[in-house]
């Protein structure tokens, strides 16, 4: 299971809706489990079926979240017409033992998703958002 604030919530959804119609992605960090810091990184694929997150900026941000006392929670990309379901090219980069969240806009409402890497697969687990943090 992950937790994350509400406002984290916002943060990631409104990311990944000013990115259309390519792929946002991200990470996601926080402290006692809970994600409480929403960490936009590029896209340099500039694509709307795949990602790489701008390797300068994903090593920034991982040694921000070091440095804050905080960290990796998970790491978030967004589907812009596809389902919230990992994809073969998701499930093969698998990098962080972290939770993987997928935010789906195919249907105009975004939907998130969340899994937990498990010998190579990527397993569904439950998102629970807390909203008085």
């Amino acid at each position: 299971m992950i937790t994350i604030t509400a406002q984290v919530y916002r943060e990631l959804a409104g990311y990944c809706v000013s990115k259309l119609p390519v792929e946002a992605c991200g990470l996601l960090s926080g402290r006692e489990g809970i994600a409480e810091t929403c960490w936009p990184i590029t896209n340099r694929e500039e694509s709307p079926t795949a990602f790489t997150m701008d390797e300068a900026e994903l090593d920034m941000v991982l040694e921000e979240i070091e440095r804050s006392g905080e960290e990796l929670v998970g790491m978030f990309h967004s589907h812009p017409t596809a389902a919230a379901k990992p994809s073969p090219f998701d499930k093969e980069h698998i990098v962080f033992p972290c939770s993987y969240l997928i935010l789906s806009l195919a249907s105009g409402r975004p939907r998130l998703r969340s899994y937990k890497p498990q010998e190579g697969e990527l397993i569904p687990e439950r998102i629970t958002i807390i909203y008085d943090k």
